[in-house]
């Protein structure tokens, strides 16, 4: 059995899990004639009829779904697209998802269920339009757990499901801002890990390194700290100085240590894009940035331009995708991620 696993996409992509929709292992003609490839989904087979070409970040190809499951998604009797990728580090996983898709896209969900007639259905639905529509166009996406938390028991079973419905090679990450010590953030690192299997979390790193920990230990996963966030209010404790150094700097440094003592989670950086100037970013490592701020927060792309970093960043948006005046949420991702790859090129 090779080491490899397929994610699956394609205009099947969409359709509700139904009764009898069982997990999937596919053979591929043309790959790895008559073996049996392991996936995250399971124990069926499928059939190839395309042979694959070889290319980075993995081997592309088309076959014929007979019946996929992709988490709560099922493809069944139709052509699909399909990657072979090895799993790895989080940031390797964001790198070739951007490869992919040429995408620095980070579509944020915050669902606003005033907007759907305080319907936490229609809500669902909704989402579930956003990501079908954008899926193609993003590098990966932010539910905000408070949005979700307001709507009670039912909108954090929503988030799981959101969650859920995204496909595998895909990266989500949990906007939650956990921040506490010992057994209790063990717990929201077991939350955010385990039960809504999110790829990634925010943190907020204020109360020290130690408060990190229960989260250093997911392989495959990574956490982005609050270093730099949009809000003005930031200049009141981050872009201050203690000794000649920005606070934010001392940030950045638990970033650095993590990955000089090989823990088994990424760490990346949350800087807000209305505070991204060149100077914060000299200040801080190479790390995976996360950086909201754009649309209706007003951030400016061009503070990037003199940016040259090799660490994936994303550039998050929000309410712009969601609720924009004018298109569909397609449409408005497509127009967000054709700017931020303008943006990124001109950084390069």
């Amino acid at each position: 059995m090779v080491p490899f696993g397929i994610s699956l996409s394609g205009p099947a992509y969409g359709q509700q899990r139904g009764k009898g929709c069982s997990p999937a292992l596919w053979k591929v003609k043309g790959l790895q004639e008559g073996e049996l490839l392991p996936t995250r989904a399971g124990d069926r087979q499928g059939d190839g009829r395309k042979e694959v070409k070889k290319g980075f970040p993995g081997w592309e190809g088309v076959l014929r779904a007979v019946e996929m499951n992709r988490k709560h998604f099922c493809i069944s009797e139709g052509w699909a697209m399909f990657r072979v990728q090895m799993d790895g580090r989080y940031s390797e996983q964001l790198e070739a998802r951007i490869a992919v898709t040429g995408s620095n896209l980070c579509v944020g969900l915050d669902p606003r269920i005033e907007k759907h007639g305080n319907e936490i259905g229609e809500v669902e639905r909704f989402l579930e339009k956003v990501v079908e529509e954008t899926v193609d166009k993003v590098a990966c996406y932010k539910p905000n757990s408070a949005y979700f938390e307001a709507m009670g028991p039912e909108g954090l079973a929503m988030l799981k499901r959101v969650i859920g419905r995204i496909p595998d090679d895909v990266p989500v990450i949990l906007d939650a801002k956990r921040s506490d010590i010992g057994e209790t953030q063990r717990r929201y690192a077991q939350a955010c890990f385990e039960f809504f299997e999110a790829d990634a979390v925010t943190i907020n790193p204020f109360m020290g390194y130690d408060s990190l920990e229960p989260f250093l230990g997911y392989e495959g996963k990574g956490i982005y700290l609050l270093a730099v966030t949009s809000n003005p209010g930031s200049a009141d404790l981050q872009r201050r100085e203690s000794g000649g150094r920005k606070i934010f700097e001392f940030v950045g440094e638990f970033a650095e240590r993590a990955l000089a003592e090989q823990r088994a989670v990424d760490v990346g950086l949350v800087v807000g894009l209305t505070n991204a100037a060149e100077e914060v970013l000299a200040g801080l490592p190479d790390s995976p940035l996360l950086i909201p701020g754009l649309g209706a927060q007003g951030g400016d792309l061009s503070s990037l331009a003199g940016s040259v970093r090799s660490a994936p960043n994303v550039v998050n948006v929000s309410r712009g995708v969601l609720y924009g005046d004018e298109g569909t949420p397609g449409a408005r991702a497509n127009h967000y991620a054709m700017e931020i790859s303008r943006a990124f090129r001109g950084a390069c």
